[in-house]
């Protein structure tokens, strides 16, 4: 019979201790939320009734259980600690004061409530062209070298084509049309002796030169 009495107290106590226990208490415009291993859409529902906010669950609805104590706070702080480390998306529509919720959503994430870990961020793609772009130009030369792909002025190959030289005009314009005749001095006049000026009166000297005198022909004598 003891034992009995005793097991059934056991059982009730167990059942006591695991019972999830939810209190939200107003003052106010604060709040006071009180949880144990209590599920996270009933403390959300318990406070959405102090406050006058609506909750919207786009998706299924979180099973967490949520395990805290809060003193008097604003509606606000209570939902950003209720909803901390949940792996959830929410999002808050606040009342024209700015000072009350008036909606609260909430999209659901993984199964286990957690947040899913980031996956790596994702490489920039580079074109391969830039490789062959980059692979294409040559290296610059040096001030001191030469470039090995330029070749030396003089063992550059004459590219002038080969064949019959042209000749070159004269440096003078060759005489063209009908030749001049050939211009010679003309002799005196007879009857002009040395050192006498031509067309002068006969006795007139030349200045400079020696005198000459110049006999004059005799007359003709006619013959009987």
């Amino acid at each position: 019979m003891r034992s009995r009495i005793a097991l059934t107290a056991a059982l009730l106590l167990a059942a006591s201790l695991g019972r999830a226990d939810t209190d939200v208490r107003r003052s106010g415009d604060k709040v006071e939320v009180h949880a144990t291993a209590a599920p996270i859409t009933e403390v959300l529902d318990r406070l959405a009734r102090q406050t006058g906010m609506k909750v919207v669950y786009d998706g299924p609805q979180p099973r967490a259980r949520v395990r805290l104590d809060l003193p008097p706070v604003t509606p606000v702080q209570a939902v950003l600690s209720i909803l901390e480390g949940q792996g959830l998306n929410y999002a808050l529509r606040m009342d024209p004061s700015g000072t009350r919720i008036e909606t609260l959503l909430l999209v659901a994430g993984g199964a286990s409530g957690a947040p899913a870990p980031a996956g790596p961020a994702p490489r920039p793609e580079i074109p391969p062209r830039m490789f062959e772009r980059e692979r294409e130009q040559p290296e610059p030369a040096e001030p001191d070298e030469v470039p090995a792909e330029a070749p030396l002025r003089g063992n550059e190959p004459d590219e002038t084509p080969k064949g019959p030289r042209e000749l070159m005009p004269p440096p003078f314009p060759a005489p063209t049309g009908p030749a001049a005749p050939l211009m010679l001095p003309t002799p005196p006049a007879p009857g002009t002796a040395p050192g006498m000026m031509p067309g002068a009166p006969s006795g007139m000297p030349i200045p400079g030169l020696p005198q000459v005198v110049v006999p004059s022909p005799a007359p003709a004598t006619p013959q009987d």
